[in-house]
């Protein structure tokens, strides 16, 4: 029957109802997607979704997942993730993907404990107009 399901589902079903759907949901509909689809839809995610969406699925797929998005991305989806899960997500890729995705994080994050954001925004705040 599932099978049935999924040809009556399409991406552009899914698109569409995306914003409506819980995580849970979200997860329930890029199974019913043959994976080619579902691999298209996740990389056009935001970080953020990707994180939630790579979070909820079981934990033995998410390998297959992580490993589909390109080093960049899959650094910014460990960025968006909570930092408790960062190390888990980040153990799910391949080496040298690993480490490139360490360098990547490297430059991103300054020596110090601040996280990256917010140097950038007392930076921003500091030459604003309003300031003056």
């Amino acid at each position: 029957a599932m099978s049935e399901h999924a040809e009556t589902l399409s991406a552009q079903d899914v698109r569409e109802a995306w914003p409506l759907l819980s995580v849970a949901d979200r997860v329930e509909a890029l199974h019913l997607l043959p994976r080619h689809v579902a691999e298209d839809l996740l990389l056009e995610l935001p970080s953020r979704e990707q994180a939630a969406l790579v979070l909820t699925i079981p934990a033995e797929e998410r390998r297959s997942w992580m490993r589909l998005l390109p080093p960049d991305d899959a650094a910014d989806l460990i960025q968006a993730a909570p930092p408790d899960k960062r190390e888990m997500l980040l153990s799910l890729l391949d080496d040298p993907t690993q480490k490139g995705v360490r360098g990547l994080h490297d430059r991103l994050s300054p020596r110090s404990t601040t996280p990256t954001f917010s140097t950038r925004s007392s930076g921003c705040s500091a030459s604003s107009p309003s300031a003056s």
